[in-house]
């Protein structure tokens, strides 16, 4: 037996449309996994119960992303606070984040720094746990990757390398973790 394709509509309670999407029953009443933030907000204001949900039957997959685009367009064209970020029509996953978004969310984090707390709470979580001891195939793979390489740094960045690659400048040697911080302590004060 094939799947039934069709295109459901979630509503508030008052009957107005909040989100349209393509896919099978049990999609339509699946209201958590895989939802945007906003659809998670509409839901958990209202509650999964009140939440109305309608199915329509498409004689095949292309015909349901063509209702599902043209419905998101009606019901945004006419003023609806719509929970869909795509326009609708589109195969797999609804949203996809541009590869310049993706580097303008990366640019945003570097340079980030955890607080001391959140730094405690990781060390408290991780504290005790224990990890699976490497392979002997693992342990050979990082011997041949180590081999006749050593760390060499800067005094403010530390690289791994072979000798005749080290960067000009960079000296034999880590830097201390506590001599780096209070290197950036020196720094920022």
């Amino acid at each position: 037996m094939s799947q039934v394709f069709g295109v459901y509509l979630h509503c508030r309670p008052n009957g107005e449309p909040f989100y349209v999407g393509k896919g099978t029953r049990k999609r339509a009443r699946d209201f958590y996994s895989g939802r945007n933030s906003h659809h998670k907000r509409i839901v958990a204001k209202y509650g999964k119960g009140a939440i109305l949900a309608r199915f329509m039957e498409c004689d095949s997959e292309d015909s349901a992303l063509s209702l599902e685009a043209c419905l998101i367009a009606a019901f945004k064209n006419a003023g609806f606070d719509m929970a869909n970020y795509s326009s609708g029509g589109e195969r797999g996953r609804g949203w996809a984040l541009s590869e310049e978004a993706k580097q303008a969310m990366s640019r945003a984090k570097q340079g980030r720094r955890h607080s001391e707390e959140h730094k405690a709470a990781i060390g408290a979580a991780l504290r005790g746990k224990s990890r699976k001891p490497l392979s002997e195939e693992r342990r050979a793979q990082i011997g041949v990757y180590a081999k006749g390489k050593a760390w060499f740094n800067n005094g403010a960045a530390t690289v791994f390398c072979k000798p005749e690659l080290a960067p000009e400048g960079y000296v034999p040697g880590r830097i201390a973790p506590w001599l780096k911080r209070e290197r950036e302590q020196r720094v920022t004060n």
